[in-house]
């Protein structure tokens, strides 16, 4: 019945003027409850734009305002007809069945859709940003802790550099994925001036992407000093690298982490949906392999060509004024 439906639903779906206009005023909302009244919105959409200057990654997904409101019947099926294809479509089913069973229900329902001519499209490429700082500092009453993001351009699995997009991954555990990396170790346990940090670069994209530092102050602590630990953290990779025993122990838990997705249809078909972003399926699958065979060197290559560039974007969000800017 499933598969039914969605098949139907590429192909068939009928646009009502009226309808539109409904699901208009619901985006609208939509984009209210996350961005506009959200005191954390403001700060993320300035600093998409400051990180993405030229590529649509600099827009919200959900759009700006003027986007929505000029939302039309006749172009929102313009958009269905060009897109909603077979041949722009990708399929992931998860659960108790196999592919012998699966697949006369996919011909079924799916095979008599025709594919369509996909228009080209020239993806917008962001220029390097020739050493290029920025600092975003917002104040909101309605936060009441202050944190802090530093953003670093950085390659993703396709494009210049990509050499880099496994060792980032074990990078980022090192640095701030669970309560033994060592921005938690330095910044939480030892000195106190952190609530909560982390590091992450695991969204997949089609173009380069960036690395993402984040720290959230100690209210009872000064701020200038978490940004010196940060600070001081990062020269300390640059200088003296990671060790053996970070490195395995970041193995383990990205791998531990891959095990416990595979046992629910929804880790399956989240990893899967990286198939849509130019990830083939034996890359997928061999993703254990890859991360088990990333070495130390690799890492501290890695740390060097992107966090050694400086964050190209600096943010930091409280619910006071600050005297001075984030230090990179």
């Amino acid at each position: 019945m499933v598969l039914e439906i969605e098949a139907d639903r590429m192909q068939n779906i009928v646009f009502n003027e009226e309808e539109t206009k409904a699901e208009q005023k619901v985006v609208i909302e939509e984009r209210k409850s996350r961005l506009d009244n959200n005191p954390l919105g403001e700060s993320y959409e300035t600093f998409l734009r400051a990180m993405y200057r030229y590529h649509p990654y600099g827009v919200p997904n959900i759009g700006y305002p003027f986007h929505i409101t000029a939302y039309t019947n006749e172009a929102a099926k313009a958009h269905y007809e060009t897109w909603y294809k077979p041949n722009n479509a990708i399929l992931v089913i998860s659960g108790d069945i196999t592919m012998e069973k699966l697949m006369p229900l996919v011909t079924k329902f799916f095979g008599s859709l025709k594919n369509g001519e996909l228009p080209e499209r020239k993806r917008v490429q962001e220029p390097a940003g020739s050493g290029i700082e920025q600092y975003i500092v917002v104040q909101n009453p309605r936060v009441s802790f202050t944190s802090l993001d530093w953003n670093y351009k950085a390659p993703n699995h396709t494009s210049e550099g990509k050499e880099h997009h496994y060792p980032l991954i074990v990078l980022a555990e090192i640095l701030g994925g669970n309560e033994i990396s060592r921005l938690y170790n330095v910044l939480v346990e030892q000195q106190g001036l952190a609530l909560e940090v982390g590091a992450d670069y695991t969204t997949p994209t089609l173009d380069p992407q960036y690395f993402n530092l984040s720290a959230t102050l100690n209210p009872t602590k000064d701020v200038e000093e978490l940004k010196k630990a940060v600070h001081q953290v990062i020269q300390d990779i640059l200088k003296s690298g990671i060790t053996e025993e970070e490195l395995k122990a970041a193995k383990r838990d990205l791998l531990a982490g891959v095990a416990f997705a595979k046992d629910g249809n929804e880790g399956a078909v989240q990893n899967f949906r990286s198939l849509a972003y130019g990830f083939t399926i034996e890359e997928l699958e061999s993703f254990p392999q890859i991360i088990d065979s990333i070495t130390v060197d690799q890492v501290n290559a890695v740390a060097k060509a992107v966090l050694g560039k400086g964050s190209a974007v600096t943010t930091m969000v409280s619910p006071q004024t600050q005297e001075t800017p984030p230090t990179s």
